[in-house]
């Protein structure tokens, strides 16, 4: 079965105030099956959004991310997030990331809040 275009999750990132702007040079929101424990999740949709501004009061930011894949009511999915001062995949101080791994149904159209933490 395919993935259904008119479903998508808006992940509503909530960036904490620091005291100071930054600019993250990518932010990515990633949809994730982490239906086997005993195996990496496996990414089945995400969204890049370069040159992201984060004034020193914090950040709402929503994106919506389609699924790549048909929503199976037997999977599990979470949403998470990384917003990178240096548009890298690793993580460094300065970064925002998601601590927990929220979970979301593909089945449906919905807004999940995605709070990121600062890496200090």
């Amino acid at each position: 079965m395919a993935a259904d275009p008119t479903r998508t999750v808006n992940a509503r990132l909530v960036f904490p105030a620091t005291g100071k702007q930054q600019t993250l040079a990518r932010v990515r929101v990633t949809l994730e099956d982490v239906s086997q424990a005993d195996r990496a999740a496996v990414t089945v949709g995400s969204i890049d959004q370069p040159d992201v501004v984060i004034p020193a009061d914090g950040l709402v930011l929503d994106l919506p991310v389609s699924p790549t894949v048909a929503a199976d009511p037997r999977r599990r999915y979470v949403v998470r997030a990384h917003g990178s001062v240096a548009g890298a995949d690793t993580f460094r101080a300065g970064d925002f990331l998601t601590t927990t791994a929220l979970p979301v149904e593909l089945a449906r159209s919905e807004t999940v809040e995605v709070p990121l933490h600062a890496i200090s």
